[in-house]
């Protein structure tokens, strides 16, 4: 996608802002493939902006952490109640 976006920016600055997580640099268990594909986005990002930065151009991440949401506890209680019914 930054390929494509790159071939319209022109000789003008612009920029480009992915979006990693802060479990690239703080993994929780069971989160193995998700931390290193955020970790990926960290290290092209920093790629990018000293391959770019030539053409005014700057590459930037945003990290956000967790966050609970409505959905996220509903979740998170049907898995404890299957985990204590299997258990028992």
């Amino acid at each position: 996608m930054i390929q494509e976006a790159l071939k319209h920016f022109g000789s003008e600055a612009g920029v480009v802002i992915n979006t990693s997580s802060i479990a690239s640099h703080n993994p929780t268990p069971n989160s193995v493939v998700y931390s290193v594909t955020k970790s990926a986005v960290d290290a092209m990002t920093l790629a990018l902006s000293r391959e770019l930065g030539a053409r005014k151009i700057r590459v930037n991440a945003i990290a956000p952490g967790g966050t609970t949401s409505e959905g996220l506890a509903t979740s998170a209680s049907s898995a404890a109640t299957s985990r204590r019914r299997s258990s028992g």
